[in-house]
């Protein structure tokens, strides 16, 4: 459905009751370093304490990324999708993955200033 497709229910790995991405290193392929792309991401997350409008559950105290903010990079553009009401959702997998991927980069950069790479 690409970056902003339209999200019927839950995009959550594609299983009813749970989220569940496919991660085994077999099945990929054209693996390379993410670099740019994951500095890209984390110079453009919006991250802030928020609480939810009643509309959308009125949860309080929630900490997150702002869809629109991951929109600004091509790692964002990878899990922020459009719902059915048009607000912006994330797909949790491949958020997960995407941040993970952003963490790893950023350990790597701080092990080779610390000297200890």
């Amino acid at each position: 459905a690409g970056a902003l497709g339209v999200m019927a229910g839950s995009s959550l790995g594609g299983t009813v009751g749970g989220a569940v991405g496919r991660s085994d290193e077999d099945t990929k392929t054209n693996k390379r370093p993410a670099g740019k792309d994951a500095r890209e991401f984390l110079d453009n997350l919006d991250t802030k304490k928020y609480d939810q409008k009643p509309e959308y559950g009125g949860e309080k105290d929630l900490y997150g990324g702002m869809a629109q903010s991951a929109l600004k990079s091509k790692m964002g553009r990878s899990y922020v999708e459009q719902g059915a009401d048009g607000t912006l959702m994330v797909d949790a997998v491949k958020g997960f993955g995407a941040v993970l991927t952003a963490q790893k980069d950023m350990h790597e950069r701080l092990k080779k200033l610390e000297g200890i790479a």
